[in-house]
């Protein structure tokens, strides 16, 4: 099976890279030193940046839940998340792979089809990068994006009384399968434990669920959910100077969170706001519209910054596990 040493730098960006993206009208070719941005609404609007990497210890990859594309889908979906979660979509990515000289082509080309089908899927120009002899894989991306409005989705304007809101549907999947397969290991034995792995697979960057938190006029801060939701409102209340309390009653708390929390003899709610998170949306709005309703849920409400959570021993919101990737 061929490797990259068998050929080189220049023949991987000629037949692999360059054939295997076309770029678009007014764009240059993927063989200069740089590339020409022609952003699709006016300067008027902010322009946006973000940059992710994406190293090999990602756990679902190591445990086998992700093949090597899923690797390089995973990669775009959490850069393109951060562009979202600021009330933009994403129109530009560069791309800045790292690899050993013995890396398999086939996984290669896989890294690069995984990361080029999200790009598409999602209508955002593969606009360049570069590659590079690492002593491991690593994915390095930087996208650009451009607001839906004159402002942006920020953490920084919460206020007291402000809902706490999240996207989508019950919470903790993934914070519940990287707290059951850190300890166990990956496994499928039964429905739930299969629904973990099945949550891996099923998340995106919720841009049109940040377009109409900004089309709303009513979104006083952002962010996505990508380390824990609790690792999210620390974030947003450190930003804005506030705390939260949540609404327990309306946290649902799945049948695979309450497995998880039955084997490992922790809170389930406590376990669903944990390290892990599925890229979605944690945002506060001054007031919850009828229109948000079909994409969001309220969990809770901004309080002043010394308050807790109210609740029960979820309250221990210091104990909650954050993610931290220098002491995880």
């Amino acid at each position: 099976m061929p490797q990259l040493r068998d050929i080189g730098e220049k023949r991987l960006i000629r037949e692999i890279i360059q054939k295997g993206w076309r770029a678009a009208e007014g764009m240059l070719p993927l063989n200069d030193d740089a590339q020409i941005i022609s952003p699709p609404l006016s300067f008027n609007f902010p322009q946006l940046i973000s940059t992710d990497r994406t190293p090999t210890n990602l756990r679902p990859l190591v445990w086998g839940i992700y093949d090597y594309e899923q690797y390089g889908q995973y990669h775009a979906i959490s850069t393109l998340s951060d562009i979202a979660a600021m009330g933009a979509y994403p129109f530009g990515y560069l791309l800045n792979i790292a690899a050993p000289a013995t890396l398999d082509l086939d996984v290669f080309v896989s890294v690069f089809n995984g990361v080029t089908s999200i790009l598409k899927k999602h209508k955002t120009m593969l606009l360049g990068g570069d590659t590079k002899e690492g002593t491991e894989l690593s994915l390095v991306g930087i996208a650009l994006g451009q607001s839906w409005k004159e402002t942006v989705l920020t953490r920084s304007g919460c206020k007291v009384g402000d809902k706490l809101i999240v996207s989508g549907g019950p919470l903790g999947s993934i914070p519940a399968a990287h707290a059951l397969f850190s300890r166990h290991g990956w496994r499928q034995t039964n429905i739930h434990e299969q629904m973990l792995t099945d949550a891996f697979h099923q998340f995106f960057p919720q841009i049109a669920e940040a377009r109409l938190l900004q089309d709303s006029g009513v979104c006083t801060s952002c962010m996505d959910n990508s380390d824990g939701l609790i690792a999210s409102l620390d974030e947003i209340a450190d930003a804005s100077g506030v705390g939260f309390k949540l609404d327990q009653k309306t946290i649902e708390v799945s049948e695979q969170v309450a497995y998880v929390a039955s084997i490992l003899e922790r809170d389930p709610v406590e376990l669903l706001l944990g390290a892990g998170g599925d890229f979605r949306l944690v945002a506060t709005v001054s007031e919850f519209l009828p229109e948000l309703s079909n994409h969001f849920y309220v969990i809770g409400e901004a309080c002043e910054a010394d308050s807790s959570m109210s609740g029960s021993s979820a309250a221990n919101w210091s104990r909650m596990s954050r993610w931290d990737h220098f002491r995880m």
